[in-house]
């Protein structure tokens, strides 16, 4: 299968903190920037385990395994998640910008099996993925595609494409979903837009340690809400799903869901803490600061209201009260990624920009999937 992109889009905030400056075809085709559990890259015929930032080259295969995930950024700045049980092969990236003569006029991935999702940016040229079961033209700035030996399936979050193979072809439009087999021509259908956020809410990282009684397994949003109307007594499956909703952006109903908990477990630091990430993010800081000092009160054991409640105070310019509350946090736990990040906040805000780089690079280390170690890392290299 083939598509093809050409577009311009804005930047997203996760990458473009990692931009791969230079030009020529000399640099590495990309490079991992996060991964979680068993990722595996294969030059020739070797095969080695993955670790955060490792550069790629044209002909790398990327695997993931089992519960497991990796985001890649090429050359030319696009930006690729794998989900668990993928492959794919990098079979050429185009620099980021195009010579003015060359043959090779397209970044081309090979994807074997599994799903993917990308997002481009100020595509120089065009963009080839191979699958087993047809062809396809993809006009369009973001995208999921799954493939496997049966079927190809595209969900288009952002642009437009023609989905072909020899049977036929069909355009889709922003929120329709096409689909091509080896035997058979293509199909379209429309989807809503939550069909649309649901086919791509694999992308975004469910947080942990974050004291919950049960380890959440699955975290589809048709799951959980199944959980929450089956047990509307219990505080625990509101606040997963308003985990699910802030992660989203469906902030004011993350709120909602976190007020609902704490009327039937008030004493929980988890909902106080969520509800004041929700609360920051909807631009009530004092209402925050409060929520977060109550989850403090009810767990001051607990390293993150402290690694939180020192971003809210950098937030509000007060650096010498971040900068204690940071390190209160750090010694709760050493080896927890999210005090290191509070703190390397308050190290580059306070211009100790070696300092931060390596609470930075401590918190990848300890946790590579985390998008703010990168881009607190990335501030650094500026």
């Amino acid at each position: 299968m083939k598509i093809k992109s050409s577009f311009l889009f804005l930047i997203i905030f996760l990458y473009s903190n990692f931009p791969l400056q230079a030009v020529g075809i000399d640099e590495p085709a990309g490079r991992i920037v996060s991964l979680s559990g068993s990722v595996n890259v294969k030059r020739g015929p070797n095969s080695i385990s993955a670790k955060p930032f490792q550069n790629l080259e044209a002909g790398d295969v990327v695997t993931t395994g089992a519960s497991s995930r990796a985001a890649i950024v090429l050359r030319d700045e696009s930006l690729i998640k794998l989900n668990a049980n993928s492959q794919i092969t990098i079979q050429n990236v185009l620099p980021k910008i195009k010579p003015v003569s060359t043959t090779t006029d397209k970044t081309k991935i090979k994807q074997d099996a599994g799903e993917m999702w990308i997002r481009t940016k100020d595509r120089p040229g065009e963009l080839e993925i191979d699958t087993k079961s047809g062809s396809a033209a993809i006009r369009g700035t973001e995208f999921n595609i799954y493939a496997d030996k049966d079927k190809t399936l595209i969900t288009l979050v952002e642009g437009v494409a023609e989905l072909s193979n020899s049977y036929g072809s069909v355009l889709i439009a922003q929120n329709e979903q096409g689909e091509a087999t080896p035997s058979s021509a293509p199909v379209k259908r429309t989807i809503t837009v939550e069909e649309t956020d649901n086919a791509v809410q694999w992308i975004f990282y469910f947080p942990t340690n974050l004291n919950l009684k049960e380890e959440v397994l699955d975290t589809n949003i048709d799951v959980l809400t199944r959980n929450y109307k089956d047990k509307p007594n219990e505080a625990e499956p509101k606040t997963i799903l308003g985990i699910k909703k802030l992660i989203i952006g469906e902030y004011d109903e993350a709120l909602r869901l976190f007020d609902e908990a704490l009327r039937i477990d008030p004493n929980s630091a988890t909902n106080y803490l969520m509800r004041a990430r929700t609360l920051f993010v909807l631009h009530r800081q004092k209402e925050a600061l409060d929520s977060i000092n109550k989850a403090i009160d009810l767990s001051p054991s607990w390293y993150l209201p402290k690694a939180d409640k020192s971003k809210l105070l950098i937030a509000q310019g007060d650096i010498i009260q971040a900068e204690k509350i940071a390190k209160e946090a750090v010694k709760l736990d050493p080896n927890a990624p999210e005090p290191l990040i509070s703190l390397g906040e308050v190290q580059y805000a306070l211009g100790k920009v070696k300092d931060a780089q390596k609470s930075f690079e401590k918190a990848i280390n300890l946790d590579s999937n985390l998008a703010e170690a990168h881009i607190g890392r990335g501030k650094t290299l500026i």
